[in-house]
């Protein structure tokens, strides 16, 4: 259970929000009016997160930020207010603001966005916290994870855990004794050696896949990320494994499989081809009918002139630096141009294969070109009807929890003897005298606060 101490001074949005935290069964929330009363609390208790509201009497949230990391107290903090100007989100990453949030929206989304954020803010302290800890406490990371798992420094291995031992079918007390380049295969050591500097230089670590030689002479490949630790005061990697050798054995099964696989292939709703050298070796049914051409015509052309041109310098890219070894995104959506010059629109998978004993890209295609032309045409649907509520005779309007109106339509302005612009954004008090304004405010405030539907007299 996460402890969250909420500070805002409008008293009803802390209502609002304790409710929606705590029902999701995760936080306990504890809720202050003001900085000062915050502080105060935080002097009596630990709390595991703290969310602040930005303007605030006495003391504003930048301010009493400043206050909590001058104390030392590294607890994440998230800025949870309606003002969104640059000034105030630069300000408050440099005094130590874990997340910047801005208030409005449909609530449900709001505070689900809120609670995702106090989660990542507290589970990304409790990892800093624990990267910190001796090395008993990595000792022990190492020793229970589920994963093989090493420590190495100057390219010595300095820990390992039991799951390593047996990924290598070497006994535990082995270890130390195995060298680096005994372990990883002859044809990926270079390969090896080189994202290990990268690391350690603190560059992008990206997931990367090697061979590892058995203590009897066999292979498994491996899944592998890093990251940089310090061990006895210097710099060190911390490398996580995973066995990916059935995942490959399955690839090159279907790879042997091929006329097994073309069946399969040739019936998917989906594009699917394998290109190299900017050519088309192979292509489906669906590559076809979606491009125009036929498949001898698409084995043919080049493939980049099947791209459209805004797109094509990114997907050049991107495929030079997958056959050179880099990390690159396989989801992507990019445009194509058909034999009669359609354009079409679709996601793409991909991934770097072995074809015929030379790596090639392995592309699937959906196209997305028909569900592009509904989602326009509901983008417009939904224009017309905003249409024809500004236009209804009937007064329409939205407003936030805090009482400030999202929106108006004409007849409701006219009926206030006031500008639509007049009225969207401002407070309810702003529009109304306080006694009128407090009668219609406190129905909708109970709506907000029960979180459904409901019908009301305003």
């Amino acid at each position: 259970m996460i402890s969250v101490l909420y500070v805002d001074d409008e008293a009803n949005l802390l209502d609002i929000a304790r409710i929606y935290l705590e029902r999701t069964g995760d936080f306990t929330v504890e809720t202050a009016i003001s900085a000062p009363e915050a502080l105060a609390l935080l002097q009596e208790r630990a709390f595991d997160a703290i969310v602040s509201d930005y303007q605030m009497p006495e003391m504003d949230g930048i301010a009493f930020l400043h206050q909590v990391r001058t104390s030392g107290d590294t607890i994440p903090f998230i800025l949870f207010t309606g003002r969104g100007r640059e000034e105030v989100v630069i300000q408050a990453l440099n005094e130590g603001a874990d997340f910047y949030l801005q208030k409005g929206g449909e609530p449900k989304s709001q505070f689900a966005e809120l609670a995702h954020k106090v989660r990542q803010a507290v589970s990304r302290r409790q990892a800093e916290n624990a990267l910190k800890k001796t090395r008993q406490h990595y000792r022990n990371l190492i020793r229970n994870a589920s994963e093989a798992i090493c420590v190495v420094q100057d390219g010595i291995l300095k820990m390992a855990n039991p799951q390593l031992a047996e990924l290598l079918g070497y006994r535990h007390e082995e270890l130390p004794s195995v060298t680096l380049s005994t372990m990883i295969h002859e044809d990926d050591l270079t390969m090896v050696i080189a994202q290990h500097r990268r690391r350690l230089r603190g560059e992008a670590d990206p997931r990367y896949s090697f061979r590892l030689r058995r203590k009897d002479g066999s292979t498994r490949w491996v899944d592998v990320s890093g990251i940089l630790i310090s061990w006895d005061g210097r710099p060190a990697v911390m490398i996580f494994l995973t066995d990916i050798t059935e995942r490959k054995r399955a690839e090159e099964s279907l790879q042997e499989n091929e006329e097994k696989y073309r069946l399969v292939v040739e019936n998917s709703r989906d594009a699917i081809y394998i290109h190299k050298d900017n050519r088309l070796w192979f292509v489906n049914r669906r590559s076809a009918e979606v491009t125009g051409y036929t498949v001898d015509e698409l084995m043919q052309v080049n493939l980049w002139d099947l791209v459209h041109p805004d797109d094509r310098g990114r997907l050049q890219d991107a495929a030079r630096r997958r056959f050179s070894g880099e990390g690159v995104p396989q989801n992507f959506t990019a445009r194509l141009v058909t034999k009669n010059c359609e354009v079409r629109e679709g996601d793409f998978i991909v991934d770097l294969i072995d074809f015929h004993g030379k790596p090639a890209i392995l592309g699937i295609y959906r196209d997305l070109t028909e569900q592009r032309k509904a989602e326009i045409s509901l983008r417009e649907s939904e224009e017309k009807y905003r249409i024809l509520l500004h236009e209804s005779p009937d007064p329409v309007f939205s407003f936030y929890p805090d009482g400030t109106y999202r929106y108006v339509n004409k007849a409701f302005a006219d009926g206030v003897r006031k500008s639509v612009d007049e009225i969207i954004g401002k407070k309810i008090w702003d529009v109304f005298d306080k006694d009128e304004a407090d009668k219609r405010f406190l129905p909708l405030s109970r709506v907000f606060a029960k979180g459904k539907g409901d019908v009301i007299e305003v």
